[in-house]
């Protein structure tokens, strides 16, 4: 009785616990079968396919997508991240800046260095370039020109 229990134990466990194999495909063999395509799933030559679901990529944002909406539209805003980039080093690509901490009221912004061996610079937004809400923009020196009410 005890030798039967065992065997049924190891049976049901063998069950729960063992590989299936798929529908339609013999038993015993490592194949697998290939995934079904669905019309409309066909991808082009050359596009990238869409993430599957469950994919953690994030989109890539756009230069520019953090700035405030009075710069411009997209291609405004690319343009004076592209300026500020510019102005943190012309010689090397060793420096970003990061658009949320961009100081329109003190037309300043933080060169961040790529490089361990270059220090992280804080630089001055260059004349002309808009720094609020009215379309005023950056004096040589001092702070932005307050917005009129």
């Amino acid at each position: 009785m005890l030798k039967m229990k065992a065997f049924i134990f190891f049976v049901l466990a063998g069950l729960c616990f063992a590989k299936s194999s798929p529908v339609g495909s013999p038993s015993g063999t490592d194949e697998r079968a290939a995934p079904l395509e669905r019309e409309g799933d066909e991808s082009k030559a050359g596009e990238p396919e869409p993430p599957q679901e469950g994919s953690f990529t994030k989109p890539a944002k756009p230069l520019g997508h953090d700035l405030p909406s009075f710069i411009g539209g997209e291609s405004e805003r690319r343009s004076y991240v592209i300026a500020l980039v510019t102005i943190c080093d012309s010689d090397h690509n060793s420096f970003k800046i990061n658009e949320k901490n961009i100081s329109f009221e003190s037309c300043t912004f933080t060169c961040i260095s790529t490089m361990s061996n270059k220090p992280s610079t804080t630089k001055r937004i260059p004349p002309g370039m808009i720094c609020n809400r009215d379309k005023n923009v950056c004096p040589e020196r001092g702070n932005c020109p307050l917005p009129s009410c």
